[in-house]
Parts: C-alpha cells; structure tokens; sequence
C-alpha cells in the first residue's frame, strides 16, 4: 500500500507542474496580438545596391506603388517591426526628464515605426483618441533627430497603465529617449515583437517616423482567400521595380504566429505525451497491485460472498478502499508538488502554481485510479462462494 501512496503522490506532482508548464504555452501562442490578422500578409526587402547616404524611404514609396497597382490589393503599408517578427526597436519612456541620460531612469519600450497607413492596416483598436494625421510623420534620417521632431506618439494600454496607473493618459506628455512627445492616442493591444513567457509583453508604442532603412517589412491587405495569389505578385512587382532587392519571408502573418511560437507547439506536444505516458504508467501499476490484492483476499472475498454479500458490494469495497488511498497519496502529494513547482520558480522563472491545478491533478488522479481498480475489482466480484471452502 505505501508504494501504491508514493506512486500516486509522485504522478500527482508532475502532473500539476506539467499542466501549469503547459497552460503557459497555450497562453503564449494565443496571445492576441491587436493586429486584424486575418487577410493579413507579408514580405521583406533589402536592397543590396543602397549607400549609407541614400533616400530609402523614396525607394519604399515607389515598391508601395507597385505593390498597389496589383488587382486584388487592398492595402499597402511599410514598418521596420511587427509584433511576433523578433525585430525590436527598443527606446526609453518617462513620466519626466531625467536629470542623467545614464541614470536607468524610465520603462523599456518595444517601438513600432511605419507608413503613415500602418494604423488602418494593421487594424489596431484605438479605444481612446485618435491615429496620426500625416503631417505629424518624420523621416528617419536619424534616430535621435526624428524622435526629437516627432511631437505625439500611440502608446498601448499596458503602457498607459505602467506609467500613469489609473490616471488618464490620454494628452499627456512623455519623454521617448529625453524628448517630449504627447499621448494623442491608446490601443487596445500591441504585442511585442518578441514576447516571452511571464513578461510585460504590451509595452509597446507606436511613434510617427517614416522607416528610412535599406531592409524594409511590406504589409499587404488582401481577402483571405487570395492572400497567397497577390503576396506571390507583390513580390514580383517588387523584384521588377528594385531587381538588386532581395525579396524574402513571404507569407501569411498567421504563418508567422505559427513560426514564432514552433518550439512552444513542440514543447506542449512533448508535454501532452508525457502527460499520457505518465498516467498510463500509474494506472497500470494502480492495476497491477490492485489484482495482487484480489489474489492475495480470494478467500475472504469468497467468505462475503458466501454471507450474503452482492458482485456489486465487492466492487464498491476495492473502489471505496482504492480512493482512500489515492487520497493518502494526494496529501503527500501536494507537499511535492508544491516543492517542484518552487524548484521550477528558482530555477527556471515558472510562475506560481494556483489551485485550479491542483484541483485538475486531484480530478486526473481520482478518476486514473478508479479506472484502474475497476477491472480488478470485477474480477474480484466474479469470485465464487466456493472459494471460501478451498484450502480448509
């Protein structure tokens, strides 16, 4: 019976950290982006004939053009990042000047720059104020002169509620890497290009800089069903408009969700086979004890029977007995999941496990076990009165 409690209590531990280390996944991969992802397509190129002091963002309008003179586009944009492309621009935000450049003062923001048709493109929630008007857009010659000319920014919620808490944000002013620059805008929700696990993943902004770069990311709005048909000839249009440019990472944005996030797919994969591999093993060796049991009490069972007592008065005896000690083995276990989940904290910055996955464990293994006696217990049922005359 004790290895039968230690087995319980050890399945019991994982399987609650294992589900907790899986929810995170599922989180992970649904995390909403903002965007309108649907219809929504991608391709990025880099001109390999472009010098240091050329007019990029002229080359970017002239591929724009190109790309909407396709039958079937409904929309063209250009941005240097997108939530879940892993391209950070990285700047710092405060409520005030900072006395010192160096002193660390500030929150850490993703920012995002594009076309002045980024917003409508991407399809992004503003739930209070307004976009940028295209006057309000700079050129970005260079990075701390056109943040220094732009004088208004979009910043998310999380944002919002990180730098002023409950207070309204909305026609505030904030300085973006020690320049001022007014709230005119706040969207709803605005991933990170990179995102991780347990992180502030919406600390994001948008700022009104036109990008200015030899590699540029083109956003083309198209219906869903002919997504793939115009990204193919926006990627023609743009390798006949710039033949030195090479054309890359062509593909649906729901495609880049999917690649992003690959290794969690995996890793919840392994975790559900596990999963199963695990409650496999408990139930056969729950099973495996609970036949030797059966065989070691043919006997007295056959002595109840003999006495009156019903197939299913047996059945009910190993099912009752049996849960008594998964719950022993439950007690136990909860002390070691809690330790597991602690070591998981320390070591590989886990989040604290709630009682929902407790509760998911003790359900798994309730119901594991009874599964388990249950055919030994009908077996045991079928045992004879005669049984009790053998041997004397």
């Amino acid at each position: 019976m004790l290895i039968l409690i230690i087995e319980v209590a050890f399945s019991f531990s994982v399987v609650c950290n294992m589900a907790l280390m899986a929810s995170h996944r599922v989180l992970a991969w649904h995390q909403e982006s903002g965007l309108q992802e649907s219809g929504l397509g991608m391709l990025s190129s880099t001109d390999r004939s472009s010098t240091g002091g050329d007019n990029h963002w002229a080359r970017t309008v002239e591929a724009m053009r190109a790309i909407e003179t396709i039958s079937g586009v409904e929309a063209v944009a250009a941005v240097q990042s997108l939530p879940l492309n892993g391209n950070s621009y990285n700047i710092s935000f405060s409520r005030s000047l900072p006395a010192d450049s160096g002193n660390g003062e500030g929150v850490q923001v993703n920012a995002f720059i594009g076309s002045p048709n980024m917003v409508k493109l991407l399809g992004l929630e503003i739930t209070k104020g307004r976009s940028f008007t295209r006057d309000e857009y700079v050129l970005n010659k260079d990075q701390g002169a056109a943040l220094a000319e732009a004088g208004s920014v979009l910043v998310s919620e999380q944002l919002a509620r990180k730098l002023f808490g409950l207070r309204n944000a909305l026609g505030q002013v904030v300085y973006v890497e020690r320049h001022p620059m007014r709230i005119i805008g706040i969207v709803k929700h605005l991933l990170s290009p990179a995102p991780t696990l347990g992180a502030e993943n919406e600390l994001t902004a948008i700022v009104p800089v036109l990008p200015n770069s030899d590699t540029i990311t083109f956003l083309v709005r198209a219906r869903s069903t002919d997504l793939d048909r115009m990204l193919h000839r926006s990627a023609q249009a743009l390798f006949t408009a710039n033949p030195n440019g090479v054309i890359e990472n062509v593909w649906p944005y729901e495609d880049l969700r999917m690649k992003y996030f690959q290794h969690d797919v995996a890793m919840l994969r392994l975790m559900i086979y596990a999963l199963v591999a695990l409650l496999v093993v408990t139930i056969i060796g729950i099973a495996g004890l609970v036949s030797f049991w059966v065989s070691r009490r043919g006997k007295s069972i056959g002595v109840r029977r003999a006495l009156g007592a019903l197939r299913s008065d047996i059945i009910f005896h190993f099912l009752v007995e049996n849960i008594c000690v998964v719950v022993a083995g439950l007690c136990v276990g909860v002390a070691g999941a809690y330790t597991l989940n602690a070591y998981l904290i320390r070591h590989y910055g886990e989040s604290p496990m709630s009682v929902i996955f407790l509760l998911f464990g003790i359900v798994l293994m309730v119901v594991a076990g009874q599964l388990a006696s249950l055919g030994p217990a009908v077996r045991a049922a079928k045992i004879p009165p005669s049984a009790a005359m053998r041997g004397m």
